[in-house]
């Protein structure tokens, strides 16, 4: 088989030849997949214009009320809990991170607002540079806690529990460091993270650009149900990921980007990079991408990328985007020759309570991610409160 040339990024000629089709396009009556809803109704299927009037819902602003409990739970957890290592870090939950009820209460709006709501929210006021590493890391879990309290692991040994969010290569010397596009200054395509709440804790912006663009699935579901209903059926198909990683501990992955979550829901988990590969060929010897799979993912991608928010994150900043129904992705930035300037902490989340049926194909995912990973069915947790160079080749999902 021929290796595929897909971009990573589609050009701006493919976004223009796609758009003059698209809006030409005579609907079409048929093509729906069995079972699935013409149109998905709820504030998750948002487009810029409509989340935009909604901006007071965006942000959980912390007082320093607020900031003076999280402190002080974070005394209390490194009291109660030294020394901290990752069997101590591992019982941080709502009960030893605690806070009183008045902000717990708006901890859990904020849940409510990714799972029913426009799901995403930014807790602010916080200022990373009073803490430790370890300090940070306890905090954000801690405070996420409240939010969703079950974690899930990040890596592809699924033992770790914090990626690291940096540009791993730099931006001045040669280096032979491999990564993904997430761990580079490049600009990410739209795509998923394989989870139920995936959460970004800002460290530190970069020093221009890097700004997160948040679209929705939903909306894009929408789109294609009214116009291109056979594009949705081609995403519900199965596709076959690269890793560009060795095959015998992270073979290829098999998934489905669009499934169906009960009566009224669908889910979507969605990367081209599995794909088209970024700086690395996608294998030859996997089934070249059909027209029809290549039309379905510049589809997402120019859909995802015309109903973009772009949001500037600032240092403290926690971000809750319920990954689900919603796309996340990012803009290039510049560190201004300052290695690991920009630098955010990533967790993936679940709310148990507000948890949506998973369908029967990311069952196992699913329990990979958020359940027990030792033979007697309990969970050993992997915490790394600070950057690791060369953990970048377990990241699981990152561009």
């Amino acid at each position: 088989m021929a290796a595929t040339t897909l971009p990573y990024i589609p050009t701006e000629a493919e976004g223009a030849r796609f758009w003059s089709a698209f809006q030409n396009e005579v609907p079409r009556p048929t093509g729906l997949p069995q079972g699935y809803p013409k149109a998905l109704n709820s504030p998750l299927a948002w487009t810029p214009d409509e989340v935009r009037r909604k901006e007071s819902e965006w942000y959980l602003r912390l007082s320093e009320d607020d900031i003076k409990s999280i402190d002080d739970a974070l005394a209390a957890f490194e009291s109660q809990f030294s020394p901290l290592n990752d069997e101590n870090l591992s019982k941080l939950s709502p009960e030893t991170f605690n806070l009183p009820s008045s902000l717990i209460g708006r901890l859990r709006q904020v849940s409510d607002q990714c799972y029913n709501g426009i799901g995403f929210k930014i807790i602010r006021g916080l200022d990373p540079s009073k803490y430790t590493d370890m300090q940070n890391a306890i905090i954000y879990a801690g405070v996420a806690s409240h939010v969703a309290p079950k974690r899930g692991f990040v890596d592809l040994g699924y033992e770790r529990v914090i990626s690291h969010i940096v540009n791993a290569v730099g931006e001045n010397e040669p280096t032979t460091v491999k990564a993904p596009p997430g761990l580079t200054n490049t600009a990410l395509s739209f795509h998923t993270d394989n989870c139920e709440i995936m959460g970004l804790f800002c460290l530190e912006a970069a020093a221009t650009g890097g700004k997160s663009l948040i679209a929705s699935s939903w909306n894009v579901y929408n789109e294609l149900a009214a116009k291109r209903p056979d594009i949705l059926s081609t995403l519900c198909g199965e596709w076959v990921l690269d890793t560009f990683k060795d095959y015998n501990w992270a073979p290829p992955r098999h998934r489905r980007f669009l499934d169906k979550s009960g009566e009224d829901k669908v889910i979507m988990r969605f990367s081209r990079y599995g794909m088209t590969g970024w700086q690395e060929e996608r294998n030859p010897q996997l089934p070249t991408p059909t027209p029809a799979q290549v039309e379905a993912i510049d589809a997402v991608q120019f859909i995802a990328t015309a109903n973009a928010l772009r949001i500037a994150l600032v240092d403290g900043d926690m971000l809750f985007v319920n990954d689900m129904a919603l796309m996340h992705a990012r803009d290039s930035f510049t560190e201004d020759g300052q290695y690991l300037k920009r630098h955010y902490l990533k967790m993936l989340f679940r709310d148990p309570a507000q948890s949506w049926p998973v369908p029967e194909y990311a069952k196992n995912a699913w329990n990979k991610i958020y359940g027990p990973n030792l033979p007697d069915g309990g969970r050993k947790e992997l915490w790394d409160p600070s950057y690791i160079p060369g953990l970048e080749g377990g990241e699981a999902d990152n561009g």
